[in-house]
């Protein structure tokens, strides 16, 4: 793995973000809700 310093910070950038909106959604009990609509 030769992945720069650069690489890793977008991509914990972009694992935050997508965690915060899930949180902001509601988490697992409203994805759920989500899925089975």
């Amino acid at each position: 793995m030769s992945h720069g310093p650069e690489w890793s910070k977008r991509m914990y950038a972009s694992h935050s973000a997508i965690l915060a909106k899930w949180l902001v959604l509601g988490g697992p009990e409203r994805q759920v809700g989500i899925d089975q609509l």
